[in-house]
């Protein structure tokens, strides 16, 4: 995923981002806000929060959740390149959200080395979570912080409680993932972790996560399929990016998928091959019910 080549933006946050000033902290060493913009979007795993009407896309850095007390988080994220216009410093920033109390502020933007916070450059202004109605055909729609809110609060589907984890972008979609409860189990033995995981219109589906070779066995149902896992996906079950994710150590097997059915040697076209090496071997001089006649059909019916 490259989010350097950003899609100019449609509707605004630009009032919001225009407030940044270029004062820096004196806790760190000196360093340009375009210089951290840069060491973030370059060192960030940044996954997808959503997808506007415009095809623009927003990300969060799940890697770096940080938990500042009880229900307080804060997390990096990047929006689109309004128009071009904009210096890179403008599009990441790091956001700070109280679950309990349903709001957030832009605080500042962290980077490898320091932070540099909104509170000395200009001050931060806490809002509120809602949603935003706005001029969408579509119905109600979230504000851009309440989506990037779901990747560090709880949300309430009809599901249960769920945290997101990650989402993915295809043809224009988004396509979310969802713990269910925020809870692991963990085989200690095995290095293997499972939880369920709401996603694609199902609620029964278990993830098993093998943590050393980052492979991934899905289970919907009684469907079974295995291969390479989404690594921002192995990483939140197997490296517990979120600061409250619960794990419970539990002895369990990974479901294996049934083998396929053997030839038994009683289908039509075996049937039909063992009578032809019948009438091959008569025609060979063999008599039928001997020991020779039996080897006789084995070897010509193979």
């Amino acid at each position: 995923m490259n989010i350097k080549n950003f899609l100019p933006l449609k509707f605004g946050l630009v009032t919001f981002l225009s407030l940044m000033s270029v004062t820096v902290s004196n806790a760190h060493a000196e360093i340009s806000k375009d210089a951290a913009a840069q060491q973030m979007l370059s060192t960030g795993k940044w996954t997808v929060a959503l997808t506007d009407d415009y095809g623009n896309s927003y990300y969060v850095d799940p890697y770096s959740i940080a938990k500042i007390r009880d229900n307080v988080f804060q997390i990096n994220v990047a929006a689109p390149n309004f128009g071009g216009n904009m210096n890179i410093s403008q599009i990441v920033q790091t956001f700070e959200f109280d679950c309990a109390a349903r709001k957030y502020a832009h605080v500042g933007w962290r980077y490898p080395g320091g932070f540099r916070a909104r509170e000395i450059i200009g001050g931060k202004a806490w809002n509120k979570l809602d949603q935003n109605i706005g001029n969408s055909q579509s119905g109600p729609r979230f504000t851009m912080p309440n989506f990037y809110s779901r990747h560090v609060c709880m949300t309430k589907m009809a599901e249960g409680t769920v945290i997101d984890v990650f989402g993915v972008v295809q043809n224009k979609n988004l396509y979310k993932f969802y713990f269910l409860n925020n809870t692991i189990y963990r085989n200690i033995k095995e290095n293997v972790v499972f939880s369920y995981l709401v996603g694609n219109g199902r609620s029964d589906s278990k993830f098993y996560a093998n943590c050393k070779t980052s492979e991934v066995t899905s289970q919907d149902g009684t469907a079974i399929s295995t291969g390479p896992g989404n690594p921002i996906l192995v990483d939140w079950m197997c490296k517990k990016l979120h600061p409250d994710t619960v794990v419970i150590e539990q002895d369990f097997d990974i479901p294996k998928r049934e083998p396929e059915p053997t030839d038994t040697g009683n289908s039509p076209d075996a049937l039909r091959a063992i009578e032809a090496a019948k009438r091959q071997c008569s025609e060979l001089g063999f008599k039928l019910g001997t020991e020779k006649f039996g080897n006789c059909v084995l070897k010509v019916s193979r």
